[in-house]
Protein backbone atom coordinates (compact mmCIF):
# COMPACT_ATOMS: atom_id res chain seq x y z
CA UNK A 1 0.00 0.00 0.00
CA UNK A 2 1.54 3.17 -1.39
CA UNK A 3 0.30 6.92 0.26
CA UNK A 4 2.15 10.10 -0.56
CA UNK A 5 2.19 12.34 2.71
CA UNK A 6 3.36 15.95 2.92
CA UNK A 7 5.91 16.55 5.33
CA UNK A 8 4.97 18.64 8.04
CA UNK A 9 5.90 22.17 9.31
CA UNK A 10 8.14 24.05 12.45
CA UNK A 11 6.55 22.89 15.79
CA UNK A 12 4.67 20.23 14.12
CA UNK A 13 4.41 16.39 14.61
CA UNK A 14 2.81 13.75 12.27
CA UNK A 15 3.05 9.80 12.95
CA UNK A 16 1.51 7.02 11.58
CA UNK A 17 0.64 4.02 13.41
CA UNK A 18 -0.66 0.36 12.15
CA UNK A 19 -3.58 -0.81 14.70
CA UNK A 20 -3.86 -4.35 15.02
CA UNK A 21 -6.59 -5.96 17.53
CA UNK A 22 -5.46 -8.74 19.80
CA UNK A 23 -6.69 -12.16 20.24
CA UNK A 24 -7.51 -12.56 23.91
CA UNK A 25 -6.55 -16.47 25.32
CA UNK A 26 -8.74 -18.43 26.46
CA UNK A 27 -8.35 -17.30 30.38
CA UNK A 28 -8.13 -13.76 29.05
CA UNK A 29 -11.53 -14.26 27.88
CA UNK A 30 -12.61 -15.82 31.31
CA UNK A 31 -11.89 -12.29 32.63
CA UNK A 32 -13.36 -10.30 29.96
CA UNK A 33 -16.74 -12.23 30.19
CA UNK A 34 -16.49 -14.16 27.02
CA UNK A 35 -14.91 -11.10 24.95
CA UNK A 36 -12.57 -12.43 21.61
CA UNK A 37 -10.78 -8.83 21.77
CA UNK A 38 -8.38 -7.22 23.91
CA UNK A 39 -7.96 -3.34 23.40
CA UNK A 40 -6.21 -2.95 20.09
CA UNK A 41 -2.83 -1.73 20.32
CA UNK A 42 -0.84 1.01 18.24
CA UNK A 43 2.02 0.43 16.34
CA UNK A 44 4.74 2.62 15.36
CA UNK A 45 5.44 2.84 11.73
CA UNK A 46 7.01 6.28 10.67
CA UNK A 47 7.03 9.91 11.84
CA UNK A 48 8.28 13.26 10.74
CA UNK A 49 8.61 16.64 12.45
CA UNK A 50 9.45 19.82 12.92
CA UNK A 51 9.67 20.31 9.08
CA UNK A 52 11.85 16.97 8.06
CA UNK A 53 11.25 14.01 6.17
CA UNK A 54 9.48 11.21 7.19
CA UNK A 55 11.82 8.17 8.66
CA UNK A 56 10.66 4.81 9.78
CA UNK A 57 9.98 3.94 13.39
CA UNK A 58 12.01 0.90 14.68
CA UNK A 59 9.71 -1.84 15.68
CA UNK A 60 8.11 -4.67 14.38
CA UNK A 61 7.51 -3.38 11.07
CA UNK A 62 10.31 -1.15 10.34
CA UNK A 63 11.62 -4.39 7.72
CA UNK A 64 8.45 -4.14 5.85
CA UNK A 65 8.22 -0.30 5.68
CA UNK A 66 9.96 2.34 2.61
CA UNK A 67 10.24 5.73 1.99
CA UNK A 68 10.96 7.45 -0.87
CA UNK A 69 10.95 11.54 -0.51
CA UNK A 70 11.31 14.18 -3.55
CA UNK A 71 9.44 16.78 -5.81
CA UNK A 72 6.35 15.32 -7.60
CA UNK A 73 6.72 15.54 -11.26
CA UNK A 74 3.39 15.64 -11.99
CA UNK A 75 -0.26 16.54 -9.95
CA UNK A 76 -2.17 14.35 -8.11
CA UNK A 77 -5.02 13.53 -6.36
CA UNK A 78 -3.66 15.21 -3.12
CA UNK A 79 -0.93 17.57 -4.85
CA UNK A 80 0.34 20.08 -6.94
CA UNK A 81 3.60 19.05 -9.70
CA UNK A 82 7.02 20.63 -7.94
CA UNK A 83 4.96 19.66 -4.25
CA UNK A 84 7.89 18.15 -2.17
CA UNK A 85 6.52 15.22 -0.78
CA UNK A 86 7.21 11.18 0.49
CA UNK A 87 6.00 7.72 0.11
CA UNK A 88 5.13 5.80 2.15
CA UNK A 89 5.40 2.09 1.00
CA UNK A 90 3.62 -0.02 4.16
CA UNK A 91 2.57 -3.65 4.59
CA UNK A 92 -1.06 -4.60 3.39
CA UNK A 93 -3.89 -4.81 6.24
CA UNK A 94 -4.42 -8.14 7.32
CA UNK A 95 -7.93 -10.12 8.67
CA UNK A 96 -8.29 -8.91 12.10
CA UNK A 97 -5.69 -5.59 11.61
CA UNK A 98 -7.85 -2.84 12.28
CA UNK A 99 -5.29 0.26 9.64
CA UNK A 100 -3.47 2.66 9.95
CA UNK A 101 -3.88 6.04 11.67
CA UNK A 102 -2.16 9.39 10.94
CA UNK A 103 -2.27 11.33 13.60
CA UNK A 104 -1.03 15.38 14.33
CA UNK A 105 0.39 17.44 16.72
CA UNK A 106 1.19 21.08 16.82
CA UNK A 107 3.11 22.82 19.53
CA UNK A 108 1.80 25.98 17.57
CA UNK A 109 4.41 28.89 17.84
CA UNK A 110 7.73 28.19 19.12
CA UNK A 111 9.96 30.45 20.47
CA UNK A 112 13.61 30.80 19.76
CA UNK A 113 14.49 29.82 22.88
CA UNK A 114 12.89 26.76 22.54
CA UNK A 115 13.89 25.60 19.51
CA UNK A 116 17.54 26.59 20.35
CA UNK A 117 16.95 24.62 23.58
CA UNK A 118 15.66 21.84 21.68
CA UNK A 119 18.68 21.62 19.36
CA UNK A 120 21.37 22.04 22.43
CA UNK A 121 19.68 19.14 24.49
CA UNK A 122 20.22 16.55 21.35
CA UNK A 123 23.84 17.38 20.53
CA UNK A 124 25.79 17.88 23.49
CA UNK A 125 25.58 16.62 27.43
CA UNK A 126 23.26 19.18 28.34
CA UNK A 127 23.14 23.13 27.70
CA UNK A 128 23.23 26.16 30.86
CA UNK A 129 20.56 28.51 30.81
CA UNK A 130 22.90 31.36 29.44
CA UNK A 131 23.97 28.63 26.25
CA UNK A 132 19.76 29.00 25.26
CA UNK A 133 19.61 32.13 25.89
CA UNK A 134 22.80 32.97 23.60
CA UNK A 135 21.14 30.75 21.26
CA UNK A 136 18.07 31.41 21.16
CA UNK A 137 18.96 35.58 20.27
CA UNK A 138 21.15 34.17 17.32
CA UNK A 139 18.08 31.77 15.89
CA UNK A 140 15.62 34.79 16.08
CA UNK A 141 18.11 37.43 14.16
CA UNK A 142 19.44 34.37 11.51
CA UNK A 143 16.62 31.46 12.18
CA UNK A 144 18.07 27.84 10.77
CA UNK A 145 21.38 29.63 9.83
CA UNK A 146 22.24 30.04 13.77
CA UNK A 147 22.47 26.28 13.96
CA UNK A 148 23.84 25.69 11.38
CA UNK A 149 26.83 28.48 12.36
CA UNK A 150 26.66 26.86 15.58
CA UNK A 151 27.74 23.34 14.87
CA UNK A 152 30.49 24.99 12.43
CA UNK A 153 32.01 26.58 15.51
CA UNK A 154 31.63 23.54 17.73
CA UNK A 155 33.50 21.65 14.67
CA UNK A 156 36.47 24.00 14.63
CA UNK A 157 37.15 24.32 18.26
CA UNK A 158 40.10 22.44 19.85
CA UNK A 159 38.87 19.22 21.17
CA UNK A 160 38.71 18.80 24.87
CA UNK A 161 39.27 15.42 26.80
CA UNK A 162 36.21 14.81 29.00
CA UNK A 163 37.98 11.86 30.75
CA UNK A 164 40.95 14.80 31.44
CA UNK A 165 38.15 16.95 32.84
CA UNK A 166 36.81 14.40 35.05
CA UNK A 167 40.38 13.01 36.20
CA UNK A 168 40.96 16.65 37.60
CA UNK A 169 38.45 17.65 39.33
CA UNK A 170 38.17 13.71 40.81
CA UNK A 171 41.05 14.88 42.72
CA UNK A 172 41.21 11.16 44.61
CA UNK A 173 45.05 10.57 46.66
CA UNK A 174 46.67 7.62 45.11
CA UNK A 175 47.34 4.94 46.80
CA UNK A 176 50.47 4.42 45.41
CA UNK A 177 53.04 6.98 43.25
CA UNK A 178 54.18 5.90 39.46
CA UNK A 179 55.87 7.80 37.11
CA UNK A 180 52.63 7.14 34.63
CA UNK A 181 49.18 7.72 35.34
CA UNK A 182 48.96 9.95 38.62
CA UNK A 183 45.24 11.04 39.17
CA UNK A 184 44.36 14.75 39.83
CA UNK A 185 46.21 17.94 39.86
CA UNK A 186 50.10 18.18 40.17
CA UNK A 187 51.62 19.23 43.78
CA UNK A 188 51.02 23.06 44.47
CA UNK A 189 48.45 23.20 41.64
CA UNK A 190 45.28 24.79 42.30
CA UNK A 191 42.86 22.44 43.38
CA UNK A 192 45.53 19.65 44.64
CA UNK A 193 44.92 17.82 47.90
CA UNK A 194 47.12 16.03 50.37
CA UNK A 195 46.81 13.70 53.00
CA UNK A 196 47.37 15.13 56.48
CA UNK A 197 48.45 11.80 58.05
CA UNK A 198 52.33 9.95 57.98
CA UNK A 199 51.52 6.76 57.00
CA UNK A 200 48.56 5.04 55.33
CA UNK A 201 47.68 1.09 54.60
CA UNK A 202 50.29 0.61 51.92
CA UNK A 203 52.99 0.98 54.20
CA UNK A 204 51.95 -1.58 56.56
CA UNK A 205 52.26 -4.06 53.08
CA UNK A 206 55.61 -3.10 52.50
CA UNK A 207 56.49 -2.54 55.78
CA UNK A 208 55.47 -5.71 56.82
CA UNK A 209 55.77 -8.00 53.34
CA UNK A 210 52.65 -7.95 50.34
CA UNK A 211 50.69 -10.82 49.70
CA UNK A 212 51.83 -13.39 47.57
CA UNK A 213 53.74 -11.94 43.99
CA UNK A 214 52.68 -8.46 44.26
CA UNK A 215 55.60 -7.26 46.61
CA UNK A 216 57.87 -8.14 43.94
CA UNK A 217 56.53 -6.18 41.41
CA UNK A 218 55.42 -3.29 43.05
CA UNK A 219 57.40 -2.68 46.04
CA UNK A 220 60.37 -3.64 48.38
CA UNK A 221 59.04 -5.74 51.55
CA UNK A 222 60.33 -5.52 54.85
CA UNK A 223 60.63 -1.68 54.11
CA UNK A 224 61.13 0.18 58.25
CA UNK A 225 60.24 3.37 59.76
CA UNK A 226 62.77 5.04 61.34
CA UNK A 227 63.19 7.61 64.16
CA UNK A 228 66.00 10.26 64.10
CA UNK A 229 66.49 13.05 66.81
CA UNK A 230 67.91 16.11 65.13
CA UNK A 231 68.52 19.65 66.85
CA UNK A 232 66.53 22.43 64.78
CA UNK A 233 66.84 25.66 66.28
CA UNK A 234 68.28 24.77 69.67
CA UNK A 235 65.45 22.09 70.36
CA UNK A 236 64.95 18.32 70.08
CA UNK A 237 63.17 17.39 66.66
CA UNK A 238 62.44 13.74 65.57
CA UNK A 239 62.63 13.08 61.96
CA UNK A 240 60.29 10.20 60.90
CA UNK A 241 61.00 8.08 57.69
CA UNK A 242 59.75 5.14 55.52
CA UNK A 243 62.74 3.46 54.10
CA UNK A 244 65.00 6.41 52.98
CA UNK A 245 62.74 9.38 53.09
CA UNK A 246 60.69 11.47 55.20
CA UNK A 247 57.59 11.26 56.24
CA UNK A 248 56.73 13.92 58.99
CA UNK A 249 59.36 15.63 61.45
CA UNK A 250 57.85 16.52 65.01
CA UNK A 251 58.73 18.67 68.29
CA UNK A 252 57.02 15.63 70.51
CA UNK A 253 58.88 11.77 70.72
CA UNK A 254 56.58 8.93 69.89
CA UNK A 255 55.72 7.52 72.72
CA UNK A 256 54.15 4.00 74.10
CA UNK A 257 53.01 2.93 77.25
CA UNK A 258 54.53 0.06 79.17
CA UNK A 259 53.38 -2.89 81.15
CA UNK A 260 53.11 -0.58 84.06
CA UNK A 261 51.11 2.32 82.66
CA UNK A 262 54.51 4.40 82.04
CA UNK A 263 55.11 6.26 79.11
CA UNK A 264 58.17 5.00 77.03
CA UNK A 265 59.61 7.38 74.59
CA UNK A 266 60.17 5.02 71.20
CA UNK A 267 64.11 5.87 70.70
CA UNK A 268 66.38 6.34 67.88
CA UNK A 269 66.42 2.77 65.35
CA UNK A 270 64.46 1.44 62.69
CA UNK A 271 61.12 0.02 63.29
CA UNK A 272 58.72 -2.44 61.63
CA UNK A 273 54.91 -1.02 61.09
CA UNK A 274 52.45 -3.82 62.11
CA UNK A 275 49.00 -1.89 61.66
CA UNK A 276 47.82 1.89 61.05
CA UNK A 277 44.59 3.48 60.10
CA UNK A 278 43.96 6.24 57.29
CA UNK A 279 43.62 9.13 60.33
CA UNK A 280 45.69 12.16 62.16
CA UNK A 281 45.28 11.05 65.31
CA UNK A 282 42.92 8.11 67.65
CA UNK A 283 39.66 10.01 66.57
CA UNK A 284 37.32 8.10 64.08
CA UNK A 285 34.18 9.84 64.03
CA UNK A 286 33.37 10.57 67.14
CA UNK A 287 34.88 7.42 68.79
CA UNK A 288 38.59 7.62 70.33
CA UNK A 289 40.92 4.80 69.55
CA UNK A 290 43.92 4.00 71.07
CA UNK A 291 45.07 1.30 68.46
CA UNK A 292 45.42 3.39 65.46
CA UNK A 293 49.29 3.23 65.17
CA UNK A 294 51.33 -0.37 66.19
CA UNK A 295 54.46 -0.83 65.43
CA UNK A 296 57.59 -3.80 66.69
CA UNK A 297 59.31 -2.56 69.85
CA UNK A 298 62.57 -5.32 69.97
CA UNK A 299 62.71 -6.61 66.78
CA UNK A 300 61.67 -6.01 63.49
CA UNK A 301 60.91 -8.18 60.35
CA UNK A 302 64.00 -8.64 57.64
CA UNK A 303 63.86 -10.16 54.49
CA UNK A 304 66.02 -13.14 53.83
CA UNK A 305 67.99 -11.85 51.20
CA UNK A 306 71.31 -10.82 49.15
CA UNK A 307 71.61 -7.73 46.63
CA UNK A 308 72.83 -8.15 42.82
CA UNK A 309 76.12 -7.80 43.85
CA UNK A 310 75.99 -11.03 46.63
CA UNK A 311 76.35 -8.85 49.89
CA UNK A 312 73.27 -9.07 52.80
CA UNK A 313 72.19 -5.78 53.20
CA UNK A 314 68.66 -6.27 54.19
CA UNK A 315 66.55 -4.68 51.48
CA UNK A 316 64.91 -7.51 49.77
CA UNK A 317 65.98 -7.25 46.19
CA UNK A 318 68.18 -10.43 45.13
CA UNK A 319 67.65 -14.29 45.96
CA UNK A 320 67.74 -15.65 48.99
CA UNK A 321 71.34 -16.04 50.45
CA UNK A 322 71.02 -20.24 50.97
CA UNK A 323 69.86 -21.18 47.79
CA UNK A 324 70.59 -18.22 44.97
CA UNK A 325 67.50 -19.50 43.50
CA UNK A 326 66.61 -17.83 39.63
CA UNK A 327 63.57 -17.94 37.41
CA UNK A 328 64.12 -17.84 33.70
CA UNK A 329 67.93 -16.88 34.60
CA UNK A 330 67.07 -13.44 37.08
CA UNK A 331 67.39 -14.10 40.83
CA UNK A 332 63.81 -14.88 42.63
CA UNK A 333 62.51 -13.01 45.35
CA UNK A 334 60.86 -14.35 48.31
CA UNK A 335 59.41 -13.07 51.56
CA UNK A 336 58.07 -14.80 54.90
CA UNK A 337 55.19 -12.25 55.36
CA UNK A 338 53.63 -15.08 57.46
CA UNK A 339 56.81 -15.06 60.32
CA UNK A 340 56.31 -10.94 60.16
CA UNK A 341 52.76 -11.21 61.05
CA UNK A 342 53.55 -13.39 63.64
CA UNK A 343 55.76 -11.18 65.39
CA UNK A 344 52.79 -8.47 64.64
CA UNK A 345 50.64 -10.78 66.55
CA UNK A 346 52.48 -10.81 69.44
CA UNK A 347 51.54 -8.61 72.28
CA UNK A 348 54.28 -8.42 74.06
CA UNK A 349 56.13 -6.81 71.38
CA UNK A 350 53.82 -5.00 69.49
CA UNK A 351 53.32 -1.57 70.85
CA UNK A 352 50.05 0.89 70.29
CA UNK A 353 51.82 4.65 70.01
CA UNK A 354 49.86 7.16 71.86
CA UNK A 355 48.63 9.91 69.58
CA UNK A 356 47.88 7.18 66.78
CA UNK A 357 49.06 8.45 62.98
CA UNK A 358 51.45 11.35 63.26
CA UNK A 359 50.42 14.51 61.75
CA UNK A 360 52.67 15.41 58.65
CA UNK A 361 54.77 18.82 59.46
CA UNK A 362 57.72 20.07 57.96
CA UNK A 363 58.97 22.70 60.20
CA UNK A 364 60.17 25.91 58.46
CA UNK A 365 63.87 25.60 60.03
CA UNK A 366 64.52 22.23 58.00
CA UNK A 367 66.16 22.03 54.84
CA UNK A 368 63.52 21.19 52.88
CA UNK A 369 66.32 20.40 49.85
CA UNK A 370 66.91 17.10 51.76
CA UNK A 371 62.78 16.26 51.32
CA UNK A 372 61.53 13.70 48.57
CA UNK A 373 59.20 16.35 46.51
CA UNK A 374 57.25 16.35 43.17
CA UNK A 375 59.11 19.04 41.04
CA UNK A 376 57.21 21.48 38.33
CA UNK A 377 58.38 19.09 35.46
CA UNK A 378 56.28 16.63 33.08
CA UNK A 379 54.21 14.97 35.04
CA UNK A 380 56.15 11.73 33.68
CA UNK A 381 59.11 12.91 35.93
CA UNK A 382 58.98 12.54 40.12
CA UNK A 383 62.04 14.11 41.45
CA UNK A 384 63.72 12.09 43.83
CA UNK A 385 61.08 9.70 44.89
CA UNK A 386 61.88 6.01 45.00
CA UNK A 387 58.04 5.19 43.35
CA UNK A 388 59.04 1.74 44.91
CA UNK A 389 58.57 2.40 48.39
CA UNK A 390 57.18 5.82 48.90
CA UNK A 391 53.59 7.32 47.39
Amino acid sequence: VDRNVTTNKQGQLLTLTRVDRNVATLNQRRRLNGQKDVTPTHIPISRSYDGGNWQRTPGRYISETKIVCGYAVTDGKYNTAGEYLCQLSVPRLELGQVGYYLTYFDAGVVSPESRAARFLHRITWGPKLSEIEELGKQVKEKGDLALTLYLKEQTEMEPTSHRQYFRRRLNARSVESYQYGITGPKACEMNARFRRFAFTHKDVELSTGAYGHVAGNTGLPMTKMSVESINLAGATHYIIKFGKHIRTILKNPLQYSDEGGQLVTLPDGKYTICSVEEVVGTRIGGVEYDHQFQVLVGDVCESSYTNRGGDDDGEGDGARDDEQIKSDGKLFRFYDREQCMSKCNDASMVKLIMGGNPPIDIPDAFDKSKISWIGSLPESHIVNINTEQTH
